[in-house]
């Protein structure tokens, strides 16, 4: 009897101390938790605080070099690269739909005159007055591209030869009526032009741009400021 009397307050004691044990386990635990969650929200705000504007950082930066392979720095307009992509899509297209497909080359007359008489930076502002009007004035539609120093190219879909004729004409007409202004002067500035068709045989848009490049060059033969066919 002893002994039964001695076991049931130690049995007591023995799960009082068991229950006691587990909520300190429990408090333990929920502590982890709370620590444990503490830690991953602070490197969430890190990572939103240091590596989001990283992300963007390098996002801008992707845009800016894919910018720079199809864009000319100086005038804005597609260069020579990305106008041969283009131009190879849309001989593609009309390949597929029998559409037209028309070219002009256009040339500034007497540059090196003009960077002679005033200087490199007038010359650069005159390749980008020119640049201006030649993108305001044709349609979106239109791919307009600098592939030279002072030489310009415009692919047009859905246009005969004749049409880009007097699309060539009203460039030329416009520029010639639009003097550059700089440093307190007038300066004027003509343009030459070839026009060329791309036939539906032509596999890629070289053709087209030789012929368009002879026309361009008898107009300059033939006195400059005027548009010829090929």
């Amino acid at each position: 009897m002893a002994e039964s009397d001695l076991l049931a307050p130690l049995h007591n004691i023995v799960g009082q101390y068991e229950r006691e044990s587990l909520d300190k386990v429990n408090d333990l635990r929920l502590a982890q938790s709370v620590v444990l969650g503490i830690i991953i929200l602070t490197i969430l705000i890190e990572a939103f605080i240091i590596f989001r504007p990283m992300v963007d950082k390098v996002s801008r930066y992707a845009s800016k070099l894919q910018r720079d392979a199809n864009f000319d720095y100086l005038s804005g307009l597609l260069n020579r690269r990305a106008f041969q992509i283009i131009a190879q899509q849309s001989i593609g297209a009309g390949h597929r739909y029998n559409r037209q497909l028309s070219l002009i080359m256009l040339d500034i007359d007497f540059f090196k005159r003009i960077n002679d008489s005033y200087g490199h930076e007038v010359g650069d502002s005159a390749i980008k007055h020119v640049s201006n009007i030649l993108k305001a004035e044709s349609r979106e539609s239109d791919c307009v591209a600098r592939i030279g120093g002072e030489e310009f190219v415009l692919l047009l879909p859905d246009t005969d030869r004749d049409g880009a004729e007097k699309l060539a004409n009203k460039l030329r007409i416009k520029v010639s009526e639009s003097p550059l202004v700089a440093n307190n002067d007038e300066i004027e500035i003509t343009l030459s032009g070839g026009v060329a068709s791309v036939r539906l045989e032509d596999k890629n848009i070289e053709i087209a741009l030789s012929d368009a490049d002879e026309a361009l060059y008898r107009a300059k033969r033939n006195g400059r400021n005027q548009v010829q066919l090929a």
